[in-house]
């Protein structure tokens, strides 16, 4: 199972980013392995490219502090669980993730207009 991290750093050490759009990389775990895959940001405010690395790599799941509209809605229309790990390092966050103990990013809007099934991973709508 491959889980990406928006991080701070280049480690599971690292702090989990504020927002997929303003981490410094993306972090795939293989979380059978351990293997870990860095993608530095190249800085797209839009955060479609990580969002579109994330799908191609066939993430099951994402962990940040944030997601903004465009990478949300690209993500969830992949079925791929969105996970907050506020406050938390990549390491922490992947701990309480496997043991089901870590909250779901929802849109930052109230309603959630994109055409993804609520099964695709708690957006709530």
């Amino acid at each position: 199972m491959l889980i990406a991290v928006a991080s701070d750093g280049r480690d599971l050490d690292s702090p989990v980013s504020g927002t997929l759009e303003t981490c410094r990389s993306l972090l795939i775990v293989n979380m059978e392995t351990g293997e870990i895959q860095s993608h530095e940001n190249s800085g797209d405010p839009s955060g479609l490219l990580l969002a579109g690395i994330i799908v191609e790599k066939d993430c099951e799941a994402v962990i940040s502090g944030g997601l903004g509209p465009a990478a949300f809605d690209l993500i969830a229309d992949a079925c791929v669980t969105r996970y907050d790990g506020s406050g938390l390092s990549a390491r922490e966050a992947l701990l309480l993730m496997d043991q089901n103990r870590l909250g779901f990013l929802n849109p930052d809007t109230e309603i959630c207009h994109s055409h993804h099934e609520s099964a695709c991973g708690g957006c709530g709508h």
